[in-house]
């Protein structure tokens, strides 16, 4: 009888004792041999070509993303960041009788009360008067190009979009009291 010994049709790979199935006859044979598995790695598409993942360009780089991503930090100034963080450039306002209005001189700047009434009323003025959403994306566009950070990445650099945007407002305000 015949005895093949071809562990590549082995059924399984325990490692003792490899019931092998001939590919010539049926007959079973038990080998002492011990085949280990092989694991290939498939390539991606840009690796298998060879090409540079720059010809790609930003898949962030997207008109609807921009949009996005532009809403988001908005919102977040007005709704998180001007309440904690950049609660300093609520002290260029002054509420007299229910109404917001710049202060007239710089130096008269003040911090803000913890007031919710009267910190709300600020916002809601810078909201409609002083930061629009365009102002926000040019904002952020000028912060991409000069920092090469893709659109996506934007949310996890808020400290330094926050400080960019803080700036902003600071700079604006106090050429809107200088022109008074």
């Amino acid at each position: 009888m015949d005895v093949f010994l071809t562990p590549t049709f082995s059924p399984t790979y325990p490692k003792t004792d490899t019931i092998i199935l001939s590919p010539y006859n049926d007959t079973l044979v038990v080998s002492p041999i011990y085949v280990p598995p092989i694991y290939i790695k498939q390539p991606s598409v840009i690796e298998s070509l060879k090409l540079p993942r720059s010809l790609f360009g930003d898949v962030c780089n997207i008109n609807s993303i921009k949009e996005k991503v532009t809403k988001i930090i908005y919102y977040k100034v007005l709704d998180k960041w001007l309440y904690s963080d950049m609660i300093g450039v609520l002290g260029y306002f002054k509420v007299t009788d229910d109404k917001v209005s710049l202060i007239k001189n710089i130096q008269d700047k003040t911090h803000t009360p913890k007031d919710d009434k009267v910190t709300e009323s600020k916002i809601q003025f810078i909201e409609k008067n002083i930061l629009s959403q365009d102002e926000v994306y040019s904002i952020l566009k000028r912060f991409v190009n000069g920092t090469n950070i893709s659109w996506c990445d934007i949310p996890k650099n808020s400290y330094f979009v926050k400080e960019s945007i803080e700036k902003y407002l600071i700079r604006k305000i106090e050429k809107m009291i200088n022109l008074k």
